[in-house]
């Protein structure tokens, strides 16, 4: 578990600040920077000491200023962590890494319908390339203890086995309710991306073996100089097979 370095820091800032000019000259809204910060300290507090597995995936989702104000209540995750075991980041951001995503009843400050389903089939994803066995991740329920318990180990087992999810761009591409930023804006934000922070840090990683999660994200980063990855595996929520048993091969399945 790491916490954000001040070099990635900086060069997250420097490239969040070249999106927010993009986006605003294509009329979107774009986070605020302090989004994109937590975005990356949840994700480097789950950042394995030897990095054997990139799995670089499309972005987090869109992260209001609403959202942001929203805390995951750390003292009931207690409950199901390990004693003594530092918590991770209590921001609220739309990020698998984040446990309050997707778990409402972990939350502090949430109104009263937010809308918060999580991302269940990226879970899918961390369960298969960990070997763990199958876990009902629905709504928060009875099962809540089960299902956060299950998490953590999935977490856990994949900094053990060196494996690290990425995000190719530093500004959420899918803005929730079924809207997206248009492709080629998606396009120039993976540039960016790589241009930028997306390159320091896959170099601070060493030489790991690099997958990228979604076909379109797989053309748009094979285009740009200097990357190489070992292949793609479709968006969780189409084709679950194509290129997988070389995965599995690669995380040690």
């Amino acid at each position: 578990m790491s916490d954000l370095s001040q070099d990635a820091l900086t060069q997250l800032k420097r490239t969040h600040s070249v999106g927010v000019r993009l986006l605003a000259e294509h009329g979107f809204d774009a986070e605020a920077p302090e989004v994109a910060i937590a975005v990356e300290r949840h994700r480097w507090f789950w950042r394995p000491s030897k990095i054997k597995v990139l799995l670089v995936a499309e972005s987090h989702v869109f992260t209001s200023d609403a959202d942001f104000v929203i805390k995951t209540d750390n003292a009931k995750l207690k409950t199901f962590g390990r004693a003594g075991a530092t918590p991770p980041p209590e921001n609220f951001v739309r990020l698998v890494y984040c446990l309050g995503y997707g778990e409402p009843a972990i939350l502090k400050n949430a109104p009263v319908h937010h809308r918060n389903p999580g991302t269940e089939n990226y879970w899918e994803i961390f369960r298969r390339i960990t070997g763990e066995p199958l876990q009902s991740i629905g709504e928060s329920g009875s099962n809540l203890e089960n299902r956060l318990r299950w998490k953590l180990k999935i977490l856990r087992r994949m900094c053990r086995q060196g494996i690290w999810l990425l995000d190719a761009a530093v500004h959420a591409i899918y803005l929730g309710n079924n809207h997206r930023l248009p492709p080629d804006v998606q396009r120039e934000l993976h540039q960016q991306w790589w241009g930028g922070y997306g390159r320091h840090v896959v170099e601070s990683c060493g030489e790991p073996k690099i997958w990228v999660i979604g076909k379109t994200v797989f053309n748009c980063l094979n285009a740009l100089p200097d990357w190489h990855c070992r292949g793609w595996i479709y968006q969780p929520n189409y084709d679950a097979n194509v290129n997988w048993p070389k995965l599995l091969k690669d995380c040690g399945q």
